[in-house]
Formats: structure tokens, C-alpha cells, sequence
């Protein structure tokens, strides 16, 4: 064999293994790996896979959106309770609000300890900036209104931060996870939208009734109208 003949066959056996190595590298990287997780302890990363910290952050994170909706809502609930407000419809509708961003949030929790990772519980902020435009209206036509008009802003902000969190699973292959928010999450969220957009456009028709109206008879209209919308609330 001539010394061009041998150079030529190791040059191509060269490059059919750099070829191979490549597509192996490509196909290791498509396949899902047991990553370390962030887990509370050496024993629960024995049941611990393929959850990463990437993910497992936003889920925190996630945690303290909800307990902060769910504190944001609690607020109004109480406040609609008030004596000297009494729209007890809306008390109840914003109470329950509460209560079931509080479950989203111990589902998490309770989500990330089967997976066995480690729960890291952040500090839940004040709400006042949200409430403070609420409680300055003067009628409680004004105060249901922005009301529910700051819900939905709430709302859009918890559901956004869950749909980032759902990016970061499909990111991370975390398959499991990303199910887990289209079945327990994203569909309620979705409807309590809708409930919070149905609830808006009923205030704001008695809201735009006061326009041509003069104020004593608007403000009737006003007080009758957000009373009707409390009693349906209350059944």
C-alpha cells in the first residue's frame, strides 16, 4: 500500500469517528438525564430525578405569587364585610378568591415534597399599593368596581408568572410538571378570568348608566344596581 493510500484511509476512518461522536453527543443531549436536584436532604434524592434547580426556583417564586393574590384578596373580602360597606356578596366572592390561591399554593408545595425537592418560602409583600385605589373611591359602586378591575390585573400577573413556569419545565423536559400546570392550573386560571371579565362588564353598565344621569339619580342607580350584582354573588 502506498504511504498516499494509507493516509487517505486514515484520514477517512478520522473523520468517520469524529462523525459518529458528534451524533451520539447530539443524541445523549436529547435525552433526559438523572440531574441532581435541590433536595432537602440525601434521603429524598433518592425518590429526587430529572427536577432541576432551574425549575424548582420558579416553582418557589410561583409559591409566593400565589400567597400574595391569595393576601391581596383576603384584603378586599374582609373590607367588603366592613359595617360601613356591606356589599357581603362581594365579601364572599373575594374570600374565595383567597382561599383558592392559598390551595394553588400548598399544591405546589406539596407537588415540589413528592418530587423531593426543598421548599424555599419568600417573604410576602405588602398589598396596600393594589388596595389603596380601591379603598379611596367613595361609593361602593366605585370601590366593587376597581375591585374586581385590580383582580384581573392580579389575576394576569399570577397566571403569566405560571405560564414562564410552564416554559421552564418544556425547557428542562420536565414533562411531569409541565402536565401538572395544564391540568391543575392554567385551565382555572383561564376561567376565572372570564368570571372576573363577566363580573367587570356588569358594574360597568350600572358604572356608564350615571353618565347622563344627574348625580342624585346616578348615584341611586349606582347603589341599586352594585346591590343587585351583591345579592347574586351571595346565592
Amino acid at each position: 500500500m502506498s504511504s498516499k493510500m494509507y493516509f487517505m484511509l486514515i484520514s477517512c476512518l478520522l473523520t468517520g469517528a469524529m462523525v459518529f461522536a458528534q451524533g451520539k453527543k447530539r443524541k445523549d443531549n436529547n435525552l433526559v438525564q438523572n440531574y441532581p436536584c435541590d433536595s432537602s436532604s440525601d434521603f429524598s434524592k433518592n425518590i429526587c430525578q430529572n427536577f432541576k434547580s432551574a425549575v424548582l426556583k420558579k416553582m418557589n417564586t410561583q409559591i409566593r405569587d400565589e400567597l400574595e393574590a391569595s393576601y391581596f384578596y383576603q384584603d378586599l373580602g374582609f373590607h367588603f364585610a366592613r359595617v360601613d360597606v356591606a356589599l357581603h356578596g362581594f365579601a364572599k366572592f373575594f374570600r374565595k378568591a383567597s382561599d383558592e390561591e392559598r390551595q394553588h399554593a400548598e399544591k405546589l408545595m406539596t407537588y415540589i415534597n413528592k418530587r423531593g425537592g426543598k421548599i424555599h418560602l419568600h417573604e410576602i409583600r405588602k398589598q396596600t399599593a393594589k388596595t389603596k385605589d380601591v379603598y379611596n373611591k367613595k361609593t361602593s359602586l366605585e370601590q366593587a368596581f376597581h375591585a374586581v378591575k385590580t383582580s384581573i390585573d392580579v389575576e394576569k400577573d399570577v397566571n403569566t408568572a405560571l405560564l414562564n413556569l410552564h416554559v421552564t419545565a418544556d425547557k428542562q423536559a420536565d414533562f411531569h410538571l409541565s402536565d401538572y400546570l395544564d391540568n391543575e392550573f392554567l385551565t382555572e386560571q383561564v376561567d376565572s378570568l372570564k368570571e372576573l371579565g363577566d363580573l367587570l362588564t356588569k358594574l360597568r353598565r350600572f358604572k356608564e348608566d350615571k353618565t347622563d344621569k344627574m348625580d342624585k339619580t346616578a348615584s341611586t342607580i349606582g347603589g341599586i344596581g352594585v346591590h343587585m350584582i351583591d345579592q347574586e354573588l351571595l346565592k
